[in-house]
């Protein structure tokens, strides 16, 4: 099995990265990849590398917000992303491409808007709950626009490279998961009331679990 872990930033997988270095050759042969924070970013460094590399599995793993309350540690898997702030901010509404008619919301890679993950037996194995997640590179403090997410989407979760995940794989055909830690809830900015360490903490064991059992992964 060669597989690519994927994250943002290098702490969100730190333990996952050590247990990877300590295994013995053959074992699992895994790459790493950390790609900068957010969509832009994540994309232009998951394209390139895809492009001169081949996986069997592409994993991409870090924290998110939460839409709901009280789900602060939680480790789940999106089965469907979106770009949240691409398109435009008109008398309290959002418009985004699809809804401006600059593309169809079924064009290739694409349902009805969502970036789904075609790879259900995958997700279904990993036994996490399957949620659908926005991306956008700025985090939704104002609550008329968090609002407008649930009323429009009704996301569960926000990150920042979700969706560069989706497009990327989906484009190139390789299984990919997304699996994200909730640390916090959308709009809360008091830091104090997130649990960064204890969505890592869990985040990671995950990962190191699916590493344990890669080889009886679906693919």
């Amino acid at each position: 099995m060669h597989l690519l872990l994927v994250a943002a930033t290098a702490f969100e997988i730190a333990p996952a990265s050590r247990w990877l270095e300590q295994q013995l050759p053959g074992q699992l042969k895994a790459d790493i990849l950390i790609t900068g924070i957010g969509s832009t970013a994540t994309a232009l460094a998951l394209g390139s590398h895809l492009q001169q590399n081949h996986y069997q599995l592409v994993m991409q793993a870090g924290v998110a917000g939460c839409f709901e309350s009280g789900r602060e540690t939680e480790v789940l898997a999106a089965d469907r992303d979106r770009l949240g702030d691409l398109g435009v901010w008109e008398d309290g509404l959002f418009r985004d491409p699809f809804a401006m008619g600059l593309s169809s919301p079924d064009a290739p890679l694409y349902r009805d808007g969502w970036l789904y993950n075609p790879y259900s037996a995958l997700l279904d194995h990993i036994g996490l709950p399957q949620v659908s997640a926005i991306t956008v590179n700025q985090i939704s403090t104002d609550i008329r626009q968090i609002d407008w997410y649930k009323t429009q989407w009704n996301p569960l979760l926000e990150s920042m490279e979700g969706a560069a995940l989706h497009l990327a794989c989906l484009q190139r055909q390789i299984p990919f998961v997304q699996l994200r830690a909730v640390s916090n809830q959308v709009g809360v900015r008091d830091k104090s009331r997130w649990q960064l360490a204890a969505s890592i903490e869990n985040l990671n064991k995950k990962l190191i679990e699916l590493f344990q059992q890669v080889n009886d992964l679906p693919l």
